[in-house]
């Protein structure tokens, strides 16, 4: 996630940070047992420009279940969220938009779509009622698939994705997680990139460390 958020910002690596390859594991074949780590590293990796081993984009795959989601961890089930996020990392990885596991993934998130154009969590618990950060990362594995979720595709009602997500937003500007729940910083933080349109990883950089970076604006400023 750091990494993520590094690249995005066009921060510089500190001295002491370590590269995603760093967690990944020849033993397992991916950067972790679970599908979400796994999902975050593949995303981290790319954007810091690192190579990705195939074996950690297969294990993520492999780990896609019948309906064709993912969960973010062996025995929880699974979820929106999770989906979204494989979605994301394996098209970050080169999976084609088109490709089976793909399709199935986005089947899955379309059952997850409740009448007011959000998404819920689950599927299986719409009593639950759709909420921001599930409705923005969907948005965002839309996006990333080539899809728009502003399209009649993902339209119920008229209303759009992007309709129930802009409903949650308050006068101060922060976004609510569901309806009057009050302000929420991680529904906010994930509601403004699928709202600009923004799947992850957002921006795809080579990061040089801070100091290299101090040292280059330096001589840049000398000649």
């Amino acid at each position: 996630k750091l990494a993520v958020a590094f690249a995005a910002a066009d921060a510089c690596r500190p001295a002491r940070t370590v590269k995603p390859s760093f967690h990944y594991s020849e033993t397992l074949g991916a950067y972790a047992a679970d599908s979400g780590p796994n999902a975050w590293a593949i995303l981290g990796a790319t954007a810091v420009s690192e190579t990705i081993p195939a074996d950690a984009v297969d294990s993520l795959k492999e780990q896609q279940q019948e309906n064709g989601g993912w969960e973010w961890q062996a025995g929880f089930g699974t979820d929106t969220n999770t989906t979204a996020l494989a979605v994301q990392a394996l098209i970050a990885a080169g999976e084609p938009a088109d490709s089976p596991a793909i399709a199935q993934a986005l089947a899955f998130l379309a059952s997850a779509q409740q009448e007011n154009g959000g998404f819920v969590y689950d599927p299986k618990t719409p009593e639950y009622g759709a909420d921001a950060n599930s409705t923005a990362y969907v948005i965002q594995a839309i996006l990333a698939a080539g899809g728009d979720p502003a399209g009649e595709d993902w339209t119920k009602n008229g209303a759009t994705p992007f309709d129930f997500l802009l409903s949650l937003q308050l006068s101060e500007g922060a976004f609510e997680w569901q309806p009057e729940t009050g302000a929420n910083l991680l529904a906010t933080a994930q509601a403004v990139p699928a709202l600009l349109g923004h799947s992850h990883p957002i921006a795809v950089r080579d990061l040089e460390f801070c100091a290299d970076r101090r040292l280059r604006l330096l001589l840049e400023q000398q000649e």
